[in-house]
């Protein structure tokens, strides 16, 4: 599996990370040097105020400096010719850089170089899989989607910025009852405008008129008497039921392959995939590989058959394969439907288990869901356990973020309720807000970028494992997306980029601050990494842009800004380049 991780991002040998190194490695010196165990202590550096101290070496207790380690550890702290003072008090040694030192790293952030910033190491040489998104072929993304799309993008682009190889892939539901269903809705079209009949007669984007398709389906098939109720204990409870309709007929035609079935299959999916890929690139999201549900269908036969020959699966009605998980919030996982067809877990395990078996698995698999998927999610595993060598089950970690909800309906494409990526990009591109922001500092910035930083950077300001009610005034809020003030912050920084820089900084104190932010900032992509969580991180740099907007305009401190805070984005996985 290994060969084909993208390579890992190189490694930054800016003045910033060497003074980290050569800090930590006198304090390594200063403790072999008297036969002590001290721990490596941890670093504190300045926040948003005025201070003579730039960073505190904070050590575990006040016996790890006792006898000779203080004395020597300070005398060569002294000596570094970047350090202008150090006073030692207890457990604590703290320092002030030199003015020229400062000089040195604000200029190389005012160079433009924001990866001297983002890449702090420590994760060398693992590999990650980190699989989001995982699509439906039968409805556009909505902002459910976005929530987790700006998780995964986050999650990878935090540990690349720690040293990892990183493969971003997704699982595609690209058939079933759903997208069989867009296709019943699709043939009802035909029969009522014609043959020629598609997204561009009706004035749709592809993937929408798809929508469009199932969403009508499905809520007449909802209507007929004894259907549409959902228990709510399975995410994927509708897609496994059988319902004898003509969208059941549709999917029994795909699987004995019949022709028009599949040549009907090949053109929604295809209107459907590609307009889904364009709402993509809207938001910068790529994967370095993709499996599509469709291909899944021999592995699944080989899981029934072994599972049903062990004793492990049983028949429940009809052709229906059943599994108990033992488990009291998800007794029995469906594995195939009544008329036979794999649900849409069995194409899944089917997926996991072909990957499993091919090469060394990853460090960690990471799976970004919404947490609906949970139960069902530890039903699949355990299957996958069971059934294949467990050594990728073992490294898979689940991080299920919660429901999002707009005007307090769940994002649910077939009831015509779901807010669109598509409609609230173009809505806040429109905004009054965003267009008076871009006229204020001369449109530095494209205003889709602006739209693009600020609906990530809302999401991923939140605590994932909540659900999450917005409106579209949420976006540009200062008080509930910290994202506001980091585009402000970043408009107003690119704007002075025309003045001169030459010269002392015309407050340097403020400066200073600014410029120890980056140190904070690296500390602060290896937590967001470890834990797979972005939520302090936004928040840190949200509250640099408010201290920034809060005080007076300077071109080098402009500059130092704009790195600052493109460089925390980019480590959440959002592009912070003007024009």
């Amino acid at each position: 599996m290994s060969e084909v991780f993208p390579a890992a991002k190189p490694a930054s040998v800016s003045a910033l990370r060497s003074f980290e190194g050569t800090l930590l490695a006198i304090c390594d010196d200063a403790a072999r040097a008297v036969g002590s165990s001290c721990m490596r202590p941890s670093l504190g550096y300045r926040r948003l105020a005025r201070s003579p101290v730039d960073l505190r070496l904070f050590f575990t207790d006040t016996s790890a400096l006792a006898g000779g380690m203080a004395g020597a550890l300070v005398e060569r702290l002294a000596g570094l010719g970047v350090v202008d003072t150090v006073r030692r008090r207890g457990a604590e040694v703290s320092l002030r850089l030199t003015e020229d030192f400062i000089d040195q790293l604000g200029r190389e952030l005012e160079g433009a170089a924001p990866s001297a910033i983002a890449t702090v190491g420590g994760m060398d040489g693992r590999h990650y899989v980190v699989n989001f998104l995982n699509p439906n072929a039968s409805k556009p993304l909505h902002v459910g989607h976005l929530r987790n799309a700006a998780l995964g993008m986050a999650v990878a682009a935090s540990l690349e910025a720690c040293g990892a190889r990183v493969l971003r892939q997704c699982y595609v539901c690209d058939i079933g009852r759903s997208v069989c269903e867009a296709m019943a809705g699709y043939e009802g079209l035909l029969a009522q405008h014609g043959q020629d009949w598609g997204p561009e007669r009706a004035g749709l984007a592809p993937d929408q008129f798809v929508g469009r398709c199932y969403a009508d389906y499905a809520r007449a098939s909802d209507a007929v008497p004894g259907r549409g109720a959902e228990s709510g204990a399975d995410p994927a409870e509708r897609e496994d039921t059988v319902v004898h309709d003509r969208a059941d007929e549709l999917l029994a035609a795909w699987v004995a392959g019949e022709a028009e079935a599949r040549r009907l299959w090949e053109r929604v999916r295809s209107w459907a995939l590609g307009g889904q890929e364009a709402t993509l690139e809207r938001l910068g999201a790529r994967w370095d590989r993709v499996h599509h549900e469709s291909a899944s269908l021999a592995a699944v036969e080989r899981l029934t058959a072994a599972g049903l020959a062990s004793g492990a699966f049983y028949r429940g009605i009809g052709q229906e394969v059943l599994f108990d998980t033992g488990r009291s919030e998800y007794a029995t996982l469906k594995l195939l439907r009544e008329d036979g067809f794999p649900t849409e877990h069995a194409r899944v395990i089917g997926l996991f288990l072909e990957e499993q078996a091919v090469g060394a698995p990853p460090y960690r698999w990471i799976v970004v869901c919404g947490d609906e998927w949970g139960a069902a999610g530890q039903a699949e595993l355990d299957v996958a356990r069971r059934f294949g060598a467990a050594e990728l089950v073992e490294r898979v970690e689940v991080f299920a973020h919660g429901m999002v909800t707009a005007a307090g309906s769940k994002m649910k494409s077939r009831d015509g309720q779901a807010v669109l990526i598509d409609e609230l990009l173009d809505l806040l591109i429109d905004s009054a807000p965003v267009q008076d922001l871009l006229e204020e500092y001369g449109r530095p910035f494209a205003p889709e970028q602006l739209a693009d930083m600020l609906v990530k950077g809302y999401f991923l300001s939140k605590r994932a494992s909540k659900g999450l009610e917005f409106t579209l005034e949420s976006f540009t809020d200062e008080a509930s997306n910290p994202a506001w003030a980091v585009v402000r912050a970043l408009c107003r920084g690119a704007a002075s980029r025309a003045r001169a820089t030459v010269g002392a900084p015309s407050d340097p104190e403020r400066y200073r601050t600014a410029v120890l932010q980056a140190f904070q900032l690296r500390q602060l992509v290896a937590r967001s990494a470890e834990g797979f969580q972005g939520t302090s991180l936004m928040k840190f740099v949200g509250g640099f842009a408010r201290w920034y907007l809060d005080g007076a305009s300077d071109p080098r401190l402009d500059r130092v800004v704009v790195a600052v805070c493109s460089a925390s984005l980019g480590t959440l996985g959002v592009a912070a380049r003007g024009r």
